[in-house]
């Protein structure tokens, strides 16, 4: 990701594959008995892909089973939530928006699904 997303090759939206194979996440629904990743060690895959991006990019399947993309990109908004989550905080700690932490996680999802979508 962090090659890809250089100025010389001028891309402006990226297509690239989930960043671990579903099938050996351990406890995913698409496991296949054999362990690569844990679900921690699999999303700080998908964490460590999305802090190098400089542009745009966008999940495809690889070929997959529609299950196990589905199963792929749940795990990528999962840790897509867990970056936000940190976002918050330390705009907590900054004290600019002490409101998000105070209220807790259900307030933070209502925070994502409107002022987050349209301003962020």
């Amino acid at each position: 990701m962090a090659e890809v997303h250089q100025d010389k090759y001028g891309i402006d939206v990226m297509k690239v594959e989930v960043p671990v194979n579903m099938k050996f996440v351990e406890g995913a629904k698409s496991y296949g008995g054999q362990k690569a990743y844990s679900k921690q060690e699999a999303m700080e895959h998908f964490r460590k892909a999305s802090a190098v991006a400089t542009r745009p990019f966008i999940y495809l399947s690889a070929g997959v089973s529609n299950a196990e993309f589905n199963e792929g990109l749940a795990l990528a908004a999962e840790s897509w939530r867990e970056i936000q989550w940190r976002v918050v905080r330390t705009r907590d700690v900054e004290g600019r928006d002490p409101s998000l932490c105070q209220q807790g996680a259900k307030a933070f999802e209502q925070w994502l699904q409107t002022e987050g979508v349209t301003k962020h």
